[in-house]
């Protein structure tokens, strides 16, 4: 029996710990406590736009940085 393995990032250049081989979706879900099919927002991993159909396919690695924009309605 052994614990999962946890991973160190930073969301917004704040720490973040979130399980080894989570998704951009998963640890969305983690941070705002919301699904992420619910935020209006816009994640950048390393600097790169991540389209939302890949939120949930990309896996998050060691030291990845994530920055998430609040998106604004209306125009």
């Amino acid at each position: 029996m052994h614990g999962h393995q946890i991973i160190e990032l930073t969301v917004n250049q704040q720490p973040f710990v979130i399980e080894a081989k989570a998704t951009v979706a998963a640890l969305l879900t983690a941070w705002s406590g919301e699904p992420d099919g619910q935020l209006k927002v816009a994640v950048a991993l390393n600097q790169q736009v991540l389209p939302r159909k890949k939120w949930s396919t990309q896996q998050l690695q060691h030291q990845d940085e994530l920055l998430i924009f609040n998106l604004v309605a209306g125009g």
